[in-house]
Formats: structure tokens, C-alpha cells, sequence
């Protein structure tokens, strides 16, 4: 499907729209750092290997399977606070990925854009807001939210057929979300 033909194009943010994934890499570095080299090494190799999935997700692994902390809903949110604290603002001023803000800018009033992420809803609303280009996309959809399930029901409600859209994407997780649904992936 061609750009400017595509019914609805779905969106990653970081990687994607703004050059911010060394942000939350270097986040989850100062996060662990207490922890030893041993752990800093097992936490960057599990979150460059799985872009995509919320820090939700990695978070508590990292604290029990690589820090052996007993995890409690308080020392996680500790943590995830710690994060946020760390990355909104330096992914703001993030480097835009050449070519992004163009083709966010000159969306056709045909489309639907759809950004999907692994940052939390409140978090990629505020950092849109900011950059002034949440107005272009149609529905934001932050984490807790699944990408998978997520492409699946944009389609159906929609009624789109997933070869009518395109997935903008730069890991696994956006690869198998669009994959799974038919979607074609750039």
C-alpha cells in the first residue's frame, strides 16, 4: 500500500517519531545502576531485545529476576515514578527521526493516524501536547494497552481491511502487531 493511499497508519512513537529510544535505555541504566555492572548488563540486553514492551512489564522483572528485590505494588511504583521522572522531558528534546514530522504534518484528511506505544498513556499525551503534534493523530493509545489487540480493533471498528493500512514501526512487538493483523510494516 502506498503512503498516501494508506486508510490508516499506525504509529510507534519512540524510534519512530522521535530518536528517544537512548533516552529510556540510559534511564533504565541510571535506574539499576546501584545494583552492579552484572545487573545494568542483564537489564540493557532484556530491553534493547524487547522495544516495545511498557516499562510495566520490565520493571518488576528487572527488580525481582535481575535485582532480587521482593517487588510490592510500592517499590514498583517507585520505580516506574523514577522513570518518568528520568525521560519526559529528555525525549522531548530528542532529535525528530528524519522525515517524521513531515509526514505527521501532511497527513490527508482520508487518513486516520493511530499512535500505538509502549509509554504510558498519561506520559506520550503530555510529550504530544508539548511537541504540538497530538492534533494529527485520531486515537493515542499508551500502555497498558496490548499493539496487537489494539491494531485488531482500530481495523474492526473501522472496518478496515489490515492490507488497506500501514504500521510504522521499529521492533518486535511492532513487527508482530502489525504482522499478526495483516498490516504491511515499514
Amino acid at each position: 500500500v502506498v503512503f498516501n493511499n494508506a486508510k490508516i497508519v499506525f504509529w510507534d512513537f519512540d524510534g519512530v517519531i522521535k530518536d528517544s529510544n537512548d533516552v529510556k535505555t540510559q534511564a533504565f541504566i541510571d535506574l539499576f545502576d546501584a545494583y552492579g555492572s552484572n545487573v545494568v548488563q542483564a537489564v540493557v540486553a532484556h530491553h534493547i531485545k524487547n522495544g516495545g514492551i511498557s516499562r510495566f512489564e520490565k520493571i518488576p522483572i528487572y527488580l525481582e529476576s535481575y535485582a532480587g528485590q521482593k517487588l510490592n505494588d510500592d517499590i514498583i511504583a517507585v520505580y516506574l515514578k523514577k522513570f518518568s521522572n528520568m525521560v519526559v522531558q529528555k525525549v522531548i528534546d530528542s532529535s525528530w527521526v528524519p522525515g517524521a514530522l513531515n509526514t505527521i504534518k501532511n497527513k490527508r484528511p482520508s487518513q486516520k493516524f493511530i499512535l500505538v506505544t509502549g509509554t504510558p498513556h498519561n506520559e506520550i499525551r503530555i510529550i504530544l501536547e508539548t511537541l504540538k503534534i497530538d492534533r494529527y493523530f485520531d486515537i493515542i493509545y499508551g500502555s497498558p494497552s496490548k499493539k496487537g489487540t489494539i491494531v485488531k480493533q482500530c481495523l474492526d471498528s473501522f472496518s478496515v481491511n489490515g492490507d488497506d493500512c500501514l504500521y510504522f514501526g521499529d521492533s518486535y512487538t511492532d513487527f508482530s502487531a502489525a504482522k499478526t493483523n495483516g498490516v504491511p510494516f515499514v
